[in-house]
């Protein structure tokens, strides 16, 4: 009798599945947001570290166009059942991130970009599918035109910052991050936003380009030889923060580098 009942109510539960999807107002609704730093291309927003690319209801209204990159919360709504492609917004632009070019070693003012920062500031990589990085937070990105770091400071100052190629060692290339600290006395410190974890700092998100024919009248014809024979190189950046040593030359002392991405080498076999 037991046994009886209870294929009865499986018949049941057949018949209300079937109904549900068949049903053209049944639902499966997602909804959510998530970070990441966005390229703007053709119209659209592109997240590091993904083919990704999504359309969004309010880009012109945050002040964003193409070309630009930016630290973004993008918000989502999607029904599988009604929805062709998911309704996006950003919710919240954490800060534009500008473009910046990168020097040549003799070209540096050692003695102005010698300040030490508080640390790293870590950035969030999702995407609408989920975390899309290596570690749940990062710092230091890569991709076949920029360097990216982000990195954190005291509020009270405004940041100014550098960044050279030091060297190319077999597969690693080693770029150095100045920076020069200076009081903000009233002025605003532009594309930076707050620390999580401590409301007297602020952070930065630093691209650099890589010009690769000026950087490689940086290297020796050692490193030249080096570089040519690697399809990836790896990123390896070297910030001065707070408990540095400082040199007999009265500059701070890097005491790591940090390595965390890989990009394609465009001097590879002589760039052909």
């Amino acid at each position: 009798m037991k046994n009886k009942f209870f294929y009865q109510l499986l018949a049941v539960a057949a018949i209300i599945g079937f109904a549900a999807c068949s049903n053209p107002e049944a639902s499966m609704l997602h909804q959510g947001t998530f970070e990441n730093v966005f390229d703007v291309k053709e119209g659209n927003i592109c997240p590091a570290f993904s083919e990704d690319k999504y359309s969004v209801e309010n880009l012109s209204a945050m002040g964003l166009r193409n070309g630009d990159r930016a630290y973004l919360r993008v918000g989502y709504v999607y029904d599988e059942y009604a929805m062709p492609t998911p309704y996006m917004n950003i919710e919240e632009c954490y800060t534009k991130v500008p473009f910046s070019s990168m020097i040549k070693k003799r070209d540096l003012d050692k003695k102005l970009f010698n300040s030490p920062l508080k640390g790293i500031a870590p950035i969030y990589f999702f995407t609408i599918n989920g975390q899309v990085s290596s570690e749940p937070v990062t710092y230091i990105w890569a991709d076949d035109e920029t360097q990216n770091v982000a990195v954190r400071y005291d509020k009270e100052y405004i940041g100014e910052f550098r960044m050279t190629l030091d060297s190319v060692r077999e597969s690693v290339a080693f770029f150095r991050l100045y920076a020069n600290l200076s009081p903000a006395n009233g002025r605003i410190d532009p594309n930076t936003f707050p620390y999580e974890a401590d409301d007297d700092q602020v952070c930065k998100i630093l691209s650099f380009k890589m010009d690769w024919e000026m950087l490689k009248n940086e290297l020796s014809a050692a490193d030249m030889t080096a570089i040519n024979e690697q399809k990836v190189l790896t990123s390896c950046i070297s910030v001065v923060v707070e408990g540095c040593k400082v040199g007999d030359d009265g500059m701070y002392i890097p005491n790591r580098g940090y390595t965390i991405d890989k990009f394609k080498n465009p001097l590879y076999n002589g760039g052909n």
